[in-house]
């Protein structure tokens, strides 16, 4: 077995580089902004997961899956939102509650 000597390895690893190869994918700024919208979404999950909390023991009792899901729709078509469509301020959740109870009834009421 022959022995490379360091000038044989450093013909083999020689190659071209580009710019864009050295330069980084992201820039501070992107890892950044993107590590705040994490933390932010953290922040609404939590919340939301406390709003949820508080509506289960008004209502006392858990809600279901789907109930949740169903709920979080009323919740996002009824909040108040921006100019972009993000949601500012959650409508009260006992009053999507409502919502999605008279608008089950109404479901019933049509399959009738």
């Amino acid at each position: 077995m022959r022995k490379l000597a360091y000038n044989d390895f450093m013909k083999r690893k020689k190659r071209k580089v580009k710019l864009e190869d050295i330069l980084p994918k992201y820039t501070l700024d992107d890892v950044l902004q993107t590590a705040e919208e994490d933390k932010a979404v953290q922040e609404e999950m939590a919340l939301i997961d406390i709003l949820i909390a508080e509506l289960e023991k008004h209502i006392r009792r858990k809600l279901t899956k789907e109930e949740q899901h169903d709920l979080l729709e009323v919740v996002e078509e009824c909040s108040a939102k921006d100019e972009g469509g993000y949601v500012i301020e959650y409508v009260p959740f006992d009053y999507a509650w409502m919502i999605y109870l008279i608008r089950k009834e109404e479901g019933s009421k049509d399959e009738d």
